[in-house]
Parts: C-alpha cells; sequence; structure tokens
C-alpha cells in the first residue's frame, strides 16, 4: 500500500509508504533532524481496485467514501533548497499521515471546514463544498503516472497547514456549513 498526495499549492505529488500512516490518535514524535514540522489538512480515499489513467468522469468508482486526513512534513519540504535525504526523511517518517476513517465527509452534502488549533495559533481552511470533484481530479492526475492499486490512500492536502513546534499540543475539527461541529483529532507532539 502507498500513500498519494498531491498538495494543491504547486499540484506537486509525493508517495508516503504504509509504515508513515497512523493507525490512532497517539501523540508524534517530531525526528531528530527536523527542528519543526508543517500539519496539513487533507481529504482522502481508499482506493477499492487497480486502475490506470482513471478519468475523473469514472474516478468515483475506485473508491466508495471521502474521509478526512492530516499529512506532517518537515517545516523545509516545500522549499527549493530541500535535498534528496531530507525529501527521503519526510517521505517515510513514522505515522506521518493520519486518516480519520471514523468519519465518512461524502455524507456532509453541504460542504465542510477543517480548523486546527494549537495553543496559540487556530488555522481554518477554505470550505470543501465539492470534495468528490476535487479527490476525483486528484485520481485522474496520479493515475496517469502511476498505477493504483487496491488499499493505496489519495489524499489531497489544502492550501493551509500550520507549523508546529515540539511541545505543542494538536487539535483538528470539522465544521459541517450546517454547525455540526465535531473533534477529530487530539494529540501532542514531542
Amino acid at each position: 500500500m502507498n500513500i498519494f498526495i498531491l498538495n494543491k499549492f504547486g499540484l506537486s505529488l509525493f508517495v508516503k509508504t504504509d509504515l508513515t500512516l497512523c493507525r490512532d490518535n497517539s501523540d508524534f514524535y517530531i525526528p531528530d533532524n527536523f527542528d519543526s514540522i508543517i500539519i496539513e489538512p487533507a481529504i482522502a480515499v481508499k482506493i477499492n481496485r487497480a486502475g490506470k489513467y482513471i478519468s475523473s468522469q469514472f474516478a468515483q468508482r475506485y473508491y466508495s467514501e471521502i474521509y478526512i486526513a492530516l499529512n506532517i512534513v518537515s517545516d523545509n519540504f516545500y522549499s527549493d533548497k530541500i535535498t534528496v535525504t531530507e525529501y527521503s526523511l519526510n517521505s517515510t517518517m513514522e505515522q506521518s499521515f493520519y486518516l480519520i476513517d471514523n468519519k465518512n465527509i461524502s455524507e456532509l452534502s453541504t460542504g465542510f471546514i477543517i480548523s486546527m488549533d494549537t495553543e496559540n495559533d487556530i488555522v481554518i481552511s477554505p470550505s470543501y463544498t465539492d470534495p468528490k470533484n476535487i479527490i476525483d481530479s486528484a485520481i485522474e492526475e496520479i493515475s496517469r503516472k502511476i498505477s493504483l492499486k487496491s488499499g493505496d490512500i489519495v489524499a489531497v492536502t489544502s492550501e493551509v497547514n500550520q507549523k508546529s513546534q515540539k511541545g505543542s499540543c494538536f487539535k483538528m475539527y470539522i465544521d459541517g456549513l450546517d454547525n455540526n461541529y465535531i473533534k477529530l483529532l487530539d494529540f501532542s507532539i514531542r
């Protein structure tokens, strides 16, 4: 299983291994190589059958639910000066991708907003009013370059992110545009 992450900033694609998937709400430990991290909200799907060159109009056949996710990278990951070593360390950083699969956002037909909160800062994403279209376009773009297999995860990060350092406490919420407010994650960064 691979995790394909499409960044909405510059539409850059990178791949993480399944070792990076965090399966619980445990604390995140920043590796010694990094001073601080960037936390990015994302929407994601689990691919349920193999495919290559998948058109966006048929992409919904390749997944059943859309989830909220969270991607963690070093603060210099999107820098032009990132080295191959730093890129590799980001792609394999343990427990740096959270898939919140207890909340299917396909049922939020009116859209939603993701908010992230550390001690002194709150960041709110732009509203996602059409998450299926975002995911379908990502599946089309990724499957043109790489064959997708059953079990793979495709994620698209938001334009906003939160910089964080050791000792921070992180919380993530989803707010449906019909004002139903749900806490998704709560963990410490050590």
